[in-house]
């Protein structure tokens, strides 16, 4: 300890106290009588930085991955399958878009081709396992009541062109 500036237990005294000792921090930063750096940070850092191989946002994975599985669509074990569904409920857009955002955001990549082909491959060999778990899981919410089920497996995706193109009428 270089110096006590004070006690309190009154809001504005301690506000006062507060910037007392903020002012006297500066004070001996500025004069050079105190240095806060050690020896070690640079150090520390650089071993930090090497060692960090990737960053990747994790709350998609913790929230939607959770349920995810908890609806049932984890019984399909074919990762792109869950990238593309969790991908595209965060990032709705075409298929190149996901692709681009798989990349960008999570450091998956996938040809676009890849993508194509395994969407065929999912309506032929997934299609009735994922209806049956889509139709459970919402008879599970409604209690077992359920008259009627629609459920919509398109994309509807529009881009606003600039003012400054033209349209020709087709």
């Amino acid at each position: 300890m270089i110096q006590s500036i004070g006690s309190a237990k009154i809001p504005s005294e301690i506000d006062k106290l507060a910037l007392l000792a903020q002012q006297e921090l500066n004070k001996l930063l500025t004069q050079g009588s105190l240095d806060l750096k050690y020896d070690q940070d640079e150090l520390y850092i650089q071993t930090l930085l090497k060692n960090i191989h990737n960053i990747e946002v994790s709350g998609v994975e913790l929230i939607l991955g959770k349920l995810f599985n908890e609806i049932g669509f984890g019984a399909i074990k074919e990762p792109l399958f869950r990238h593309l569904v969790l991908a595209r409920i965060c990032y709705p857009g075409s298929k190149l878009k996901t692709v681009e955002y798989l990349l960008r955001h999570h450091q998956l990549y996938y040809e676009i081709d890849a993508v194509y082909r395994y969407l065929d491959k999912l309506t032929g060999k997934h299609k009735e396992q994922l209806q049956e778990i889509s139709y459970y899981h919402t008879l599970s919410i409604f209690e077992g009541k359920l008259a009627v089920l629609f459920y919509d497996v398109t994309t509807l995706y529009f881009e606003a062109l600039s003012d400054k193109c033209q349209t020709t009428g087709r």
